[in-house]
């Protein structure tokens, strides 16, 4: 359902696409090289996911490998948005912001899997407390995680909708994906002080995830200073790409813990 709507998208803006990339075709050439290698690496993490949770002798929709790789696969449909804004920017500014919005809303929806994971952990980890005692009911905690992430759900798509421009939307990002990402590098960090999650290289995917939080965190003032050009563009997804082949890798060799 997701690759036909983008498909659609693409071929029903397909003059306004092939006019934006020859005016801006040297820079333009450079962001849609960097974007499809970006997705092919991306791809093959999210093939790589679910090859080890199909693998497990049991699936379970709350299994690392799972959560992950519905991530990743919402990257992949993110980044093909990314694009189609990035061409329609140049042409209609209008429409741009409208796509930018429901960009934005479907990013709050793909980290759903992330933030689910994450606020699943904090609570174990917080049940852990003996003075916790109703987290130390799982049937509490289920419900107490399903609240929690419907509240950060509305109130992430109530901001999309509220955004009055580009720059806006475009700084609502790192307060979305930060406080996962901050999560996220707890989550690793945590498995590797104590040697778990041995399929995969916890140190690696930390220090990946932590370079990820900084580019995210710096993207939004380079945009505000250089404005959003093609070549600015290319630096971001650049920097991207580095960052997810430092996490493909941490996903793909296994930890050394002695």
């Amino acid at each position: 359902m997701g690759l036909i709507s983008i498909s659609s998208l693409y071929i029903l803006n397909l003059s306004m696409i092939i006019e934006s990339f020859y005016h801006y075709f040297p820079g333009s050439i450079a962001v849609v090289s960097i974007i499809f290698i970006r997705i092919i690496v991306l791809s093959l993490m999210t093939h790589n996911m679910f090859k080890k949770w199909f693998k497990a002798e049991k699936q379970f929709l709350d299994d690392i490998p799972f959560l992950f790789g519905m991530f990743f696969l919402g990257l992949i449909f993110g980044k093909l948005f990314d694009l189609f804004v990035d061409f329609l920017y140049y042409s209609n500014p209008t429409q741009s912001l409208f796509i930018s919005k429901s960009r934005f809303i479907l990013l709050a929806f793909y980290l759903v899997p992330m933030i689910f994971l994450s606020i699943g952990m904090l609570l174990f980890y917080r049940s852990m407390n003996e003075k916790r005692i109703k987290l130390q009911n799982e049937n509490y905690r289920d419900k107490l995680r399903r609240r929690i992430i419907m509240i950060i759900l509305g109130g992430e798509i109530l901001m999309g909708i509220l955004a009055p421009d580009l720059k806006t939307v475009g700084s609502f990002y790192p307060i979305v994906l930060i406080p996962s990402l901050l999560i996220i590098i707890w989550l690793f960090w945590f498995t590797y002080q104590r040697k778990k999650l041995a399929e995969v290289n916890s140190f690696i995917l930390t220090v990946g995830f932590c370079i990820l939080l900084l580019s995210q965190t710096i993207r939004p003032i380079l945009q505000i200073i250089f404005g959003e050009n093609p070549y600015m563009i290319s630096i971001a997804e650049l920097l991207d790409l580095l960052v997810f082949t430092i996490i493909f890798i941490g996903f793909s060799k296994k930890a050394n813990y002695k």
